[in-house]
């Protein structure tokens, strides 16, 4: 099986694309899926790192033929000296002219995309990571199992069944096959006479299946939001959702400093910002246990630096900084659970009141 490097289109969020590369590797199996992409989520500038920046190599036409994306493949491997024997795959928000939700190049080597954007037209309020990596997932396979694109195009589904080779002329008939999460018996026999590892197979049905029982059960929080068991991991403090696809909530350090804080206070009881101040030594010991080297001479300049980090948002002359902060954090937890369940998780607290996150602690875990 050879790797599967998933590269970012510049439009695409930093953000988005991390969410997908973490589901993705939540499933285990013979698949490796491989990035250049830096991570710079856990960085410590105030930027918002959500934030999606359109660069457009063609700024004339934002619809784009097939070549097109794979041409963006092919110079991915010459920049980053990829072989012609491991796949690439383009995530991107810019449409084709096919209106495909994903392609595949049959023609000039393991080269495919999958469409990033327009996901809520078909799944209104569901996580639009769950389509992606679907449809990233039915790629790899479509492509090990065909050589040729009229070899694959006989195998198409023109009347849904709730397989991967539903062709879904109507594209809202893709929840169908999603859902159903199913390879139809003639397709999987076709696999089996064309050679078709049984544990891609396999790996595929596995990603299908989650992706189909998280969208399920992600529903159900439109009529009752379920709380979920958020784990905060590491000496980095990084936040997870675990039993939603091992759901990593991307947040710069510094943001992650002030909700572990919140978290301090009960749920009923809520901190009150006017007290800021006050707390410079408990906002220092959370960012600082963030750090493998803790003990540090007080008048060193790492101890400085990151006092004045602490101490920049705990001062009463700037609480726009603590309030963007407090703003950069509930956005980003609504982006990632929806509108719904992320109540239980967001900052809540007008200006000037005390601020509270509603979570029960007992949904809250520690690993260190």
């Amino acid at each position: 099986m050879p790797n599967i490097y998933l590269v970012r289109s510049p439009e695409y969020c930093k953000s988005k694309y991390w969410d997908v590369f973490n589901l993705l590797n939540s499933f285990k199996g013979v698949m490796r899926f491989h990035t250049k992409e830096q991570d710079t989520e856990s960085a410590d500038d105030d930027a918002l790192v959500n934030e999606n920046v359109i660069i457009d190599n063609d700024p004339t036409e934002s619809t784009k033929d097939q070549n097109w994306f794979f041409d963006q493949c092919n110079q991915f491997r010459k920049t980053e000296d990829i072989g012609d024997q491991e796949m690439v795959l383009l995530l991107t928000d810019l449409p084709n002219r096919n209106n495909f939700f994903n392609g595949l190049d049959f023609d000039g080597g393991l080269n495919m995309y999958v469409q990033t954007s327009g996901w809520d037209l078909y799944f209104p309020g569901s996580d639009e990571r769950y389509p992606v990596v679907y449809h990233i997932a039915a790629s790899i396979l479509i492509r090990k199992w065909f050589t040729s694109l009229p070899e694959a195009q006989k195998h198409l589904n023109f009347e849904p069944k709730g397989c991967m080779m539903d062709y879904c002329q109507r594209k809202d008939q893709v929840s169908f096959k999603m859902r159903t999460a199913d390879i139809s018996a003639e397709a999987l026999q076709s696999m089996r006479e064309n050679n078709v590892d049984p544990n891609l197979i396999n790996h595929v049905l596995s990603i299908f299946k989650g992706i189909s029982k998280n969208m399920l059960f992600k529903s159900k929080w439109l009529l009752n939001p379920i709380p979920q068991t958020i784990t905060i991991k590491g000496i980095k403090k990084e936040f997870y959702f675990k039993d939603l696809g091992n759901l990593k909530i991307n947040l710069p350090t510094l943001h992650r400093v002030v909700y572990i804080f919140l978290l301090q206070y009960p749920d009923l009881d809520g901190f009150n910002p006017s007290f800021l101040n006050d707390h410079k030594g408990d906002m220092f010991k959370i960012y600082n246990d963030m750090f493998v080297e803790q003990l540090m001479p007080e008048d060193g300049e790492q101890y400085l630096e990151r006092k004045a980090k602490t101490d920049a948002i705990c001062n009463p002359l700037d609480m726009d900084n603590w309030a963007q902060k407090i703003s950069h954090i509930s956005r980003v937890f609504r982006d990632a659970l929806g509108e719904d369940l992320s109540k239980l998780y967001i900052v809540q607290g007008g200006s000037g009141v005390k601020k509270k996150v509603e979570i029960d602690r007992s949904y809250v875990i520690y690993e260190y």
